[in-house]
């Protein structure tokens, strides 16, 4: 069996203890490679970051604890396809929970992608910072060159009303950046 970090909230998950280079290792030495993106290495060797981490973990590893964030992730995947399924740009929905990501494309039908000059997904975040939604754009995400995402990760407090302004938000981003 692979040692890496899995996203199930109904196992037991180990706690990172301490970290080198792509590695991680638990509480009882074990490593771990980081196949995450680097997404784990903000606080590596940290003792209170460490705690904290770990006492997220216990929360969330609470029985029903995650039940609102399947909720929540189903209400998201609800509001996304009501605004965008048809939108002529995006060529597909999809995620899990409330990790949610958009496809960019220049032809609906085709699914071909966007040139990358055009830089959607650098675009569509700018305008979405600059009307206050922070969001994680991907580029090259069919051939490392070609191919333009957003993804989406909410916090597991989100309320159903700051989905929806997520939501908005998102579409004038996305306007915005398709305009240019």
């Amino acid at each position: 069996m692979t040692a890496v970090f899995h996203r199930s909230s109904r196992s037991t998950l180990p706690t990172a203890a301490s970290g080198h280079d792509c590695y991680l290792m638990d509480a009882n030495g074990k490593r771990y490679l980081d196949a995450c993106g680097g997404a784990a290495v903000s606080c590596l060797g940290h003792p209170m970051a460490t705690a904290a981490a770990n006492a997220v973990l216990s929360q969330i590893t609470e029985p029903d604890m995650m039940a609102q964030v399947r909720q929540r992730g189903d209400e998201l995947q609800k509001s996304l396809r009501a605004k965008y399924n048809d939108h002529p740009y995006i060529g597909d929905i999809r995620g899990r929970g409330l990790f949610r990501g958009l496809e960019f494309v220049a032809n609906r039908g085709t699914k071909s992608p966007f040139v990358p000059a055009r830089a959607i997904n650098k675009k569509i975040k700018a305008a979405a910072m600059a009307e206050g939604l922070m969001c994680y754009p991907i580029g090259g995400t069919v051939d490392w060159k070609q191919g333009d995402h957003v993804l989406l990760a909410p916090p597991f407090i989100i309320e159903e009303a700051q989905l929806d302004e997520q939501t908005y938000k998102l579409s004038i981003a996305i306007e915005t950046a398709l305009a240019q």
